[in-house]
């Protein structure tokens, strides 16, 4: 009995830490467009459905009417929506499955993100009504075959976007709080007649986007479809319609499935009978590495770059070579004022940190803004798993250039890069990184995030103490 126990500890505690690890390197958002069709009027110049993957936007005209975006000011860059028109359509792919949640806020599991905005007709921050609201269908399906219109919801209106928390009034730029693009705003609010101040409150943090819960997908008979997950979103318009809608970007709302299978295992763990406390001790140290391989890093995962152990956020890219991208938000020698943060990066050929970064963008909540024809980064946005919130864009948390470097050592030396990120070629196995530097181009204090060292201990630990007693059951 023991040794089938000792197994099951190894399975179960291997079992939450692959759990893990695969939900920190899924991207919340579209990670694929699989079709597009702009239909018979869809807006000119806004016809790129690139723009829908990754994140939504935060700030918005560029070069023209520069702005945060806001309830009031919806993205409208022809770098940032996609049109679709009369009979159009588009079709976009997670790179994993997303679950019917019923226990997810307000029972949503996916939020779309349009171009619309609140009505501020004496511009005075009031809303009044909602423009640019143009209704374009929704649909479902597992397969990107099959599928399953959601019922009463409609893509493109309800709720305009918000990039950040604290943009001090509805056509500023000073944002430095990103919202979270993942949260939804509760469906029922009242939001007619209540000022920006008023709005952000009912936003409590989130970033908008209109709700959508699986439950609500129903076959062609209208019966429901009771699909449970999916993996491909449309949105689409019917021939006859005289608009044209406007989408920037769809999310998903985070599943409480990780959380809970966490506390499930350790609970199960306490639950092993009193005579069988030294493997029940196995169980708990199992358990307790995969949960705080889940903690240690505010929702990063562990990842071993040949022979070098570092937290990453997410992962983008496929094929055989392999990277991690490295950003640390500090000053050189201090002030510290928050922990790096590093994505992977995966491909076949030759790549450049350019395209690295512009793909990890994509994929994930980082956003990138780039000078002098692209070579240069200017601004990083980011708002991690832990709440940690990052701007280089603004001076009162962050100053000074970019220095660029990589590693092949886990960080204890860095070699200095001397030309723009569209000319760095990355190699395989080894780590790029970047920080704000304000005077001294030195990579010396530039750290790399590692997992804290119980978590590969007790990981470590708690399986050499699992083999061991099965060895002495034999």
């Amino acid at each position: 009995m023991a040794s089938r126990l000792g197994v099951g500890a190894l399975v179960v505690g291997w079992a939450m830490l692959s759990a893990v690890v695969g939900v920190a390197s899924a991207s919340p958002y579209a990670t694929t467009v699989i079709s597009y069709t702009a239909g018979s009027n869809a807006a000119s110049g806004y016809t790129d459905p690139s723009t829908v993957l990754g994140s939504p936007e935060r700030y918005t005209g560029e070069g023209v009417w520069p702005g945060d975006v806001t309830v009031f000011n919806g993205a409208w860059g022809t770098d940032e929506v996609v049109s679709i028109g009369a009979g159009g359509s588009l079709v976009v792919a997670f790179d994993h499955a997303v679950q019917d949640h019923a226990l997810n806020p307000y029972g949503l599991d996916l939020l779309i993100f349009g171009n619309a905005f609140f009505d501020d007709p004496n511009y005075n921050g009031i809303a009044s009504g909602i423009s640019s609201a143009e209704p374009a269908k929704v649909a479902m399906s597992q397969d990107g075959i099959t599928w399953y219109d959601i019922q009463g919801v409609f893509a493109d209106g309800l709720f305009p976007t918000q990039g950040y928390t604290d943009t001090s009034g509805p056509y500023e730029s000073d944002g430095k709080m990103p919202s979270d693009f993942t949260k939804p705003v509760e469906p029922t609010v009242a939001w007619t007649g209540k000022t920006y101040a008023e709005l952000l409150s009912l936003y409590n943090g989130s970033g908008g986007g209109t709700g959508i819960d699986l439950a609500k997908a129903v076959d062609a008979l209208g019966q429901p479809a009771n699909l449970g997950w999916i993996q491909y979103v449309k949105v689409y318009q019917d021939a006859g319609d005289t608009w044209s809608a406007e989408i920037d970007a769809f999310a998903i709302v985070p599943e409480p499935a990780t959380t809970m299978l966490l506390l499930g295992g350790v609970v199960a763990t306490l639950a092993v009978r009193r005579r069988r406390k030294k493997m029940k001790c196995l169980l708990v140290l199992v358990g307790l590495a995969g949960l705080l391989g889940a903690t240690g890093s505010a929702g990063a995962a562990p990842y071993n770059l040949n022979g070098n152990w570092v937290e990453v956020d997410y992962w983008t890219g496929s094929g055989a070579n392999e990277t991690i991208i490295v950003i640390d938000w500090n000053l050189t020698n201090g002030p510290y004022i928050s922990e790096a943060h590093a994505w992977g990066f995966r491909w076949d050929g030759t790549a450049y940190l350019a395209g690295t970064l512009a793909a990890i963008d994509a994929a994930g909540s980082l956003d990138l803004t780039y000078g002098y024809g692209g070579g240069f980064l200017l601004h990083a946005f980011y708002g991690d798993a832990g709440g940690d919130k990052h701007n280089t864009q603004s001076p009162i948390d962050y100053a000074g250039w970019w220095w660029l470097g990589d590693t092949t050592d886990g960080g204890l030396t860095w070699t200095a890069n001397l030309v723009g990120t569209n000319a760095k070629t990355l190699a395989h196995g080894r780590i790029e990184g970047l920080n704000m530097d304000s005077g001294a181009w030195t990579g010396a204090t530039l750290t790399i995030p590692v997992p804290e060292p119980a978590t590969i201990g007790l990981l470590a630990a708690g399986t050499a103490a699992i083999l061991l007693r099965l060895r002495r059951r034999r």
